[in-house]
């Protein structure tokens, strides 16, 4: 997906890229809310909102990454596969 998401480059007009799971409830304003608080926009962080503290935290039905970080994740991805014992 991360991948498809690169090609497409759509992500890249956008302060944040939100993965929501079909099954889950999502308001879009409370996370807007809560992102304007902790993150403004004019700071272009390097962010990934960590929703559930099992492993790495990349679980759960709502992930929420800046424009910025999804670029370092994905510039770096191939090198994680490699190095990092994610299996």
């Amino acid at each position: 997906a991360w991948t498809q998401l690169d090609e497409a480059g759509d992500f890249r007009k956008h302060d944040f890229v939100s993965k929501i799971d079909p099954d889950a409830v999502f308001l879009p304003g409370r996370l807007r809310d809560d992102l304007a608080k902790i993150a403004p926009v004019s700071s272009s962080p390097s962010l990934y909102l960590v929703n559930c503290k099992i492993s790495f935290g990349l679980f759960g039905a709502v992930e929420v990454f800046s424009r910025m970080a999804l670029e370092k994740y994905i510039a770096g991805e191939e090198r994680c596969k490699r190095e990092l014992d994610w299996k």
